[in-house]
């Protein structure tokens, strides 16, 4: 054991797709080969969480025998546990490794102190000036920068998918080269361009998006030559939301594909759900229901199996594909699961997020007193760290929310919060009603899309349905042809619509029939 994890040895990343690792392990098991043959990817090679959570059943079979022979490999379970927000469960894996950083004192870290470090780095419930210590222990006793660590998709600073450094992020132009110090420490060549990608994603989260597309603009052909593509990938996705949010969407799926490619090329298949989420997302502002419900259906992460606490991003946009498809309900019970989750580590920015979208699905359901709660609680936290875009990119029904909070506080429903600056909160309401001009259609349902049907004009919809002509519905429903002729142009109007078949089939995909 102590052969496989010498404190100097830095571990190269496998270069295999996933499931190609899967079918290699499937193979291995009815041979009688696997143990041989999780040693050779997942003590040999450095491994992406999303793999070791495909491989878990593989990882944990047999597991007290297995572990006894390679403690080391302890840690892959104590990253399981805790990518299922099993963090109980995580913390007793954890206490079977070596000893914690605080009992090693002066002494020398044995190659199983080495592992528990380097596990508690992304342990959620670690904070982050602690992590960052344990990060620079282990550069240090390494002698090397930890390969295993890098900057992950649609979160400024977010270490592993676990770790959100916005708490840093004010005072990161100011440290500039404190930071940058720091990140050639701990990432080595992975860091390349980490820096500025997340100063890029702070300016825009603040609302500066000009600066960080300029930001953005000047690192990529930089990391264009880079192996390591999830920093590029972080650089991509942050300019595309810059670009869709500027009007800029006529080389969208050009971008999308090129991501994709890269993703593809350099094995990074941790990367394809979030890319697949992103791009969902893009289909909610163009309101493609079509696009958006065969992800739902198809691509979209099970809540209601094993949680996968790195898919983080990608239960967001399917909140946001619930709230347009009207299932309000499941918004709401998805963002209070996730919630209790985050609660256990260090994530203010889903948080605010996630009780953002909260209060929207109450909002959209009719509970003005539970949206304007969870309203509240997000603000608080997007006052505390200064976010901006994570509530005016949801554009209209942002607007909305804050003028319930306003008009509460002038009825003095409920106690205006000082703290929440004016300047701050018609910013937010500023680039939510750009957004709102631009896609107006965002989060609307079908049927909020169009013009709402009278009752009348639904009965009348109906009879078309059945093939009656305009003479027949009349007589139906004792009224002239002038009439029905008048309610039927009408019906067109609404639903977007020029002839009747058209009409019929706009009013299946609304509800009407």
């Amino acid at each position: 054991m102590e052969e496989m994890y010498k404190v100097e040895d830095v571990r190269e990343r496998c270069n295999m797709h996933t499931d190609e690792i899967l079918e290699k392990l499937e193979q291995a098991k009815e041979s009688g080969n696997l143990e041989e043959t999780i040693l050779s990817f997942f003590a040999a090679c450095e491994m992406d969480m999303r793999t070791i959570w495909t491989c878990r059943d593989y990882l944990i079979t047999d597991a007290e025998n297995f572990f006894k022979k390679y403690p080391a490999l302890i840690s892959l379970r104590c990253v399981i546990e805790a990518m299922a927000g099993r963090l109980d469960s995580a913390e007793a894996f954890l206490d079977l490794l070596g000893k914690p950083i605080d009992d090693l004192e002066k002494s020398k870290p044995g190659p199983l102190d080495i592992v528990r470090i380097m596990t508690e780095i992304v342990m959620p419930q670690v904070d982050n000036v602690r992590a960052l210590s344990h990060a620079y222990y282990l550069a240090d006793s390494l002698n090397s920068p930890l390969l295993g660590l890098a900057l992950t998709a649609c979160r400024p600073s977010v270490i592993n998918g676990f770790r959100d450094m916005t708490e840093f992020c004010p005072s990161m132009e100011a440290n500039e080269a404190i930071v940058c110090k720091a990140i050639e420490k701990i990432y080595g060549r992975s860091g390349k361009g980490v820096y500025e990608v997340a100063l890029a994603e702070w300016k825009y989260e603040t609302g500066n998006a000009f600066e960080a597309l300029l930001i953005i603009a000047s690192v990529i052909p930089t990391l264009e030559g880079v192996k390591d593509v999830r920093c590029l990938f972080t650089a991509y996705m942050l300019q595309m939301r810059i670009l869709v949010f500027g009007g800029q969407t006529k080389t969208t799926s050009e971008i999308f594909e090129k991501i994709r490619k890269k993703v593809e090329d350099n094995y990074y298949d941790e990367l394809k759900d979030s890319l697949d989420a992103a791009i969902c997302l893009y289909h909610c502002y163009e309101a493609d229901y079509d696009y958006i419900e065969n992800w739902l259906e198809n691509k979209a992460p099970n809540e209601n199996k094993d949680v996968f606490l790195m898919d983080m991003y990608c239960y967001l946009v399917k909140m946001r594909v619930y709230l347009q498809t009207g299932k309000y309900m499941l918004t709401i019970l998805l963002s209070k699961q996730m919630i209790s989750y985050l609660e256990q580590g260090h994530r203010p920015h889903d948080m605010c997020e996630c009780l953002l979208l909260t209060a929207m699905a109450c909002l959209k359901a009719g509970d003005e007193p539970r949206a304007l709660e969870n309203f509240i609680k997000a603000l608080e936290i997007g006052n505390k760290y200064g976010y901006v875009r994570v509530f005016s990119d949801e554009g209209q029904i942002v607007v909305e929310l804050i003028k319930l909070y306003k008009d509460a506080c002038k009825r003095k429903d409920i106690e205006y919060i000082e703290s929440f600056d004016e300047e701050w909160l018609k910013k937010i309401r500023g680039y939510a009603l750009e957004v709102a001009s631009r896609y107006p259609d965002y989060l609307k349902t079908r049927q909020e899309e169009y013009a709402t049907l009278t009752k009348t004009e639904r009965q009348i919809v109906l009879l078309m349905s059945m093939g009656l002509p305009n003479e027949d519905i009349a007589d139906q429903m004792d009224k002239k042809v002038k009439t029905v002729k008048f309610h039927i142009t009408n019906i067109f109007r609404k639903l977007n619509v020029s002839n009747r078949q058209q009409a019929i089939n706009r009013a299946k995909e609304v509800g009407y029939l």
